[in-house]
């Protein structure tokens, strides 16, 4: 898949990244202030977006990791992940991928994904 333009979250995206941030971990208040001031683009057939984020604000003491992820159902019944990866003390992806290496079908409802923080 050729990389799209940035543009600004989808209310699906944002809704899913605040599910993904619900958790209380180190550096969920910095990821809150990133996600409300970043462009985003699509990068992936699985809907995995890239993140330019537009605030100074940073994770303290995070180089590289992921802090949050959830786990879903697609809508074809397979279990697929969604991870929220930090570079350098910035949000830089939400990537999604499913376990069989199928293609991701779609967003799930925030309410759908079960939330795993990564202390």
């Amino acid at each position: 898949m050729k990389t799209s333009s940035f543009r600004e979250l989808k209310v699906e995206e944002r809704a899913l990244l605040e599910r993904l941030l619900s958790t209380d971990f180190p550096g969920k208040e910095e990821l809150l202030v990133q996600i409300r001031h970043c462009l985003v683009r699509g990068i992936d057939e699985d809907g995995s977006l890239e993140f330019d984020v537009q605030t100074t604000v940073d994770v303290p003491n995070v180089k590289r990791g992921v802090l949050t992820e959830g786990e879903f159902y697609d809508t074809d019944g397979g279990i697929a992940h969604v991870l929220l990866h930090v570079v350098d003390g910035k949000v830089k992806e939400l990537e999604f991928y499913k376990q069989d290496g199928s293609t991701v079908r779609g967003i799930p409802a925030p309410m759908n994904v079960e939330v795993f923080a990564q202390n």
